[in-house]
């Protein structure tokens, strides 16, 4: 739109999509419908798919047989996986646990988080993918009582200060976003590399299930 009446410029539209399993399905869209897509970059929490449905690490952590797997991502997608393809970048951030912070019977297949980042760069297009230690699908929406590791331990200035999983998920989050969607000169453009890649930070490496892919 016009920066002022007497301004003739237009700032290109920028569109990015930020998914939670059901949550951008059950929420209505307010826009219209255009027959080109107009994302320009993605974040997937808990987790990024394939375009044939595979990578679900909700189902991949806890091994699931493939009868199983296709009725849990039967539910997370309300019956129907729309016709997508690894196109803008994309990052999946997952938890380590489905819904219940339960031991599982056997080790989690290390590379389960790793399936739908494989996809990506395998179309040559960026991907990362990481997830944190302890956490719970219920660390990308916190709700009473729900398991999770990342109650906020200070809430004075009216948001959420310390906690575990979710201060990393909302940093690797921004970073991304600020690395494919800014431009150089752009606050948050510059370093944004430096912070998706600095294991060393507290929040980094120290909480991560395993290193990331990206």
């Amino acid at each position: 739109m016009p920066k002022s009446a007497s301004d003739t410029r237009t700032v290109p539209t920028i569109v990015i999509t930020n998914g939670y399993v059901q949550a951008p399905g059950a929420a209505p869209w307010p826009g219209l419908l255009d027959d080109e897509n107009p994302v320009d970059v993605a974040v997937a929490w808990d987790s990024l798919i394939t375009p044939e449905g595979e990578g679900l690490t909700t189902a991949t952590n806890l091994q699931l047989p493939p009868p199983l797997y296709d009725v849990l991502l039967l539910a997370v997608t309300q019956g129907t996986l729309p016709d997508f393809a690894p196109r803008v970048p994309a990052m999946s951030i997952f938890a380590d646990y489905g819904f219940a912070p339960l031991p599982y019977p056997v080790p989690p297949d290390s590379q389960g988080g790793k399936v739908a980042f494989n996809a990506w760069r395998a179309a040559g297009i960026p991907a990362y993918t990481v997830g944190f230690q302890g956490t719970t699908h219920f660390d990308f929406s916190l709700l009473p009582l729900f398991p999770a590791s990342s109650r906020c331990p200070d809430v004075n200035n009216g948001s959420c200060a310390g906690g575990w999983g979710r201060p990393s998920i909302t940093y690797y989050t921004v970073a991304w976003f600020d690395r494919w969607l800014k431009q150089p000169g752009d606050q948050g453009y510059e370093d944004a590399d430096i912070r998706l890649t600095d294991d060393a930070r507290l929040g980094s490496a120290d909480r991560m299930s395993f290193q990331p892919a990206g």
